[in-house]
């Protein structure tokens, strides 16, 4: 509800009201936030990422990632240029709240895709039955599968916003992902969803470098082998030891640059390990909780995100977005 002195504020010279319902004011608000939006889009912070070869996976700020999920746009026919599959996920029943809930929960669970598809696919709404456990904790349970990767037993902890996000979770559709190539598929439509609204918020790129291996190949285009010693070995006639040969592909290293903003699935993950470990960084008590939670293995996992350089703002909008977070009710 609203207060009566807002709505009294919403009047024409005729005294008439043109907000009548919460609907339309909400709608309002909506606006006006997506107008603050657009007027600031050119004042964004330089780009935080991490670069895995080729592949460059932004880590975003607070306001960042919440301007980019309110302007994903699934029904844009500009996403289906590069994945046709961003059409499977209209025709699949799915809504774009229903693709901004997805992203929000891979957001504040810090979940792997696949852990995702598992923790929505235990839910039952006709017992109530799921893996949360009521407490602010998921228990995910050891899975192992062929359509998904294999993962180890834990428990996740999520903060406050975390548990208001799990619960709309659950009420989405089941993507279309049954089996390895389905997963790809999704993935590769949420990729191109979140890069388009990246561009559509104007988020900084940045051009990065890489290294490149190619096949060489021969006048007929078939690629070239050739034996190369490798680390293990092999005990000659005469007892004396020498390195193993293996047929490998001649390669060819080529320095190659890349152009993006870096929003991929990839980046809630990322982000949300960052939030953690740059708000828990000087408690050694939660260290072990976050890693456990990530279901990391190595304290590495840890050290990994302290060079993130967030800001004195960032920091304290992460506060907000972490708060309850490790908290068993």
């Amino acid at each position: 509800m609203f207060p009566d002195t807002m709505r009294n504020k919403l009047k024409n010279s005729k005294g008439q009201k043109y907000v009548k319902s919460e609907f339309y004011f909400k709608t309002l608000t909506r606006f006006i936030y997506f107008y603050c939006i657009l007027i600031n889009m050119d004042n964004w912070k330089p780009m935080l990422q991490k670069q895995q070869k080729a592949q460059v996976i932004r880590i975003f700020r607070p306001d960042e990632v919440h301007a980019l999920i309110n302007n994903i746009d699934i029904r844009d026919e500009s996403n289906w240029t590069k994945s046709r599959e961003s059409k499977n996920l209209i025709e699949s029943g799915f809504t774009t709240k229903d693709i901004q809930t997805w992203m929000e929960f891979l957001l504040y669970s810090g979940t792997r895709f696949s852990e995702a598809l598992i923790i929505h696919e235990y839910r039952d709404h006709k017992t109530g039955a799921n893996l949360y456990q009521g407490n602010g904790t998921i228990f995910l349970p050891r899975y192992k599968g062929k359509k998904l990767r294999s993962i180890q037993s834990r428990t996740i902890y999520l903060s406050y916003k975390g548990r208001e996000v799990l619960e709309k979770f659950f009420e989405t559709p089941i993507l279309p992902a049954k089996d390895e190539d389905g997963v790809k598929q999704v993935l590769t439509s949420l990729g191109t969803i979140m890069h388009k609204a990246g561009e559509r918020i104007k988020l900084p790129e940045r051009t990065l470098e890489y290294i490149y291996q190619e096949k060489i190949r021969d006048e007929n285009g078939v690629p070239i082998k050739e034996m190369v010693e490798i680390s293990q070995f092999v005990k000659n006639p005469d007892g004396t030891y020498s390195k193993m040969l293996k047929e490998n592909y001649k390669i060819k290293e080529i320095k190659k640059y890349v152009t993006t903003n870096g929003c991929t699935v990839r980046s809630f993950r990322k982000t949300w390990e960052s939030w953690l470990t740059a708000h828990f960084s000087g408690e050694q008590s939660m260290r072990d909780r976050v890693i456990n939670s990530q279901g990391h293995k190595k304290e590495t996992a840890w050290t990994h995100y302290l060079d993130i350089s967030f800001d004195q703002e960032d920091l304290k909008n992460i506060a907000e977005e972490v708060n309850g977070y490790g908290v068993i009710d």
